[in-house]
């Protein structure tokens, strides 16, 4: 998958992304969550800090060290309106 996209603009990747791809992209982000690194990486450190937290006997939930949670993430319609891709709800 987006193969032959670096090097090029965002704008040429999309005209060179075919909708299967698109597609499989939108099932993956699904299935897997945000593309964002920096939201995964925070998210396990936060499980790590809440496995740690609990064996030492506090009470503290995941939400508690998930500094960035209220941040928005794109959804499917998000990535279908960047592709230019109609009729996606």
């Amino acid at each position: 998958m987006l193969h032959g996209v670096g090097g090029r603009t965002v704008e040429e990747a999309k005209d060179r992304m075919s909708y299967q791809e698109a597609m499989a992209w939108a099932e993956y982000i699904r299935r897997r969550g945000s593309l964002n690194w920096g939201m995964r990486l925070e998210s396990g450190f936060a499980l790590l800090a809440t496995q740690i937290n609990r064996a030492l006997g506090g009470k503290a939930e995941f939400e508690d060290f998930m500094m960035h949670k209220d941040v928005v993430e794109a959804d499917i319609s998000d990535v279908a309106k960047l592709l230019g891709v109609r009729g996606v709800k």
